[in-house]
Parts: C-alpha cells; sequence; structure tokens
C-alpha cells in the first residue's frame, strides 16, 4: 500500500499523464481511506481547473471563489513560468 507522500507524487503525475491501472488502482484504495489526501486530491483538481480556466459557477461557490484580481496575478505567473521555459 502507498503512503501519502507516494499518492501525493501521484496525484501530481496525473495531470501530466495517464496513470497505469495499477497506480490508479493503489490511489483509488489509498484516497478512499485517507482523508487528508482526499482532500489534497480536491484541493489540486480545483487549482489545476482554475489555472486551465475550466470551472464554471455552478462548480463553485461563493466562499471558495478566487478574486478576479488573484486569479490574474496566478494567470501572469503562469505564464511567465511558460515564457521562461
Amino acid at each position: 500500500m502507498l503512503n501519502c507522500k507516494q499518492v501525493t507524487q501521484l496525484i501530481s503525475k496525473s495531470f501530466i499523464q495517464r496513470l497505469s491501472i495499477r497506480e490508479r488502482l493503489s490511489l483509488w484504495v489509498h484516497v478512499g481511506m485517507c482523508g487528508t489526501c482526499r482532500s489534497f486530491r480536491r484541493l489540486q483538481n480545483k487549482l489545476h481547473n482554475t489555472i486551465r480556466g475550466k470551472i464554471t459557477e455552478s462548480e463553485t461557490d461563493s466562499e471558495n471563489q478566487l478574486s478576479e484580481t488573484v486569479r490574474e496575478r496566478m494567470k501572469a505567473v503562469v505564464r511567465s513560468q511558460l515564457k521562461d521555459d
């Protein structure tokens, strides 16, 4: 069974490439039992979707919604990082 550090690495990897069946199953089992990793996965999904601009109004609630200023600053940082690479 994977530990939390390994699971967080798999969660991050899953945004870059498709996980193997074994990795997905291990991730599913661990996240099913570990509330901390479940929260981490949910937050990573929100961050990923926010950066990609895919969150719709129905997926957010007012207390979790980023201000327009913060959103624009995040986009600027991501754009500058992409230009540097």
